[in-house]
């Protein structure tokens, strides 16, 4: 999956891929570096840089091993960083820290 933004805040769709084993390729943009681990689940390339997005994306397509390696990691990457219950964790943590910030005020 080719995720070639020019602006992005998270990279959910790439997200969404990797967690049905799909590798993904995105450009070093926003929190898209967040969700690609470069050389583990995909690559993270640079914006513009059509020719080196092209070789990645061939490279992966063409190598099995290496197509079957990204796709297992994107699994488990999705599941062990990305889980609902650790972001809903997250939120309430932040949340919470909030709330107390504004009572000490």
């Amino acid at each position: 999956m080719l995720l070639l933004s020019q602006k992005e805040s998270f990279g959910l769709v790439a997200l969404e891929a990797m967690a049905c084993g799909v590798p993904c390729i995105g450009t070093n943009i926003g929190g898209i570096p967040e969700v690609i681990i470069d050389g583990e689940t995909g690559f993270i390339c640079e914006l513009g840089d059509i020719n080196t997005i092209a070789d990645k994306a061939i490279y992966i397509l063409t190598n099995d091993n290496i197509h079957k390696c990204f796709s297992d990691r994107s699994i488990e990457v999705a599941n062990e960083k990305f889980r609902a219950d650790l972001i809903v964790k997250q939120y309430e943590d932040l949340y919470f820290n909030l709330i107390r910030r504004s009572e000490q005020v």
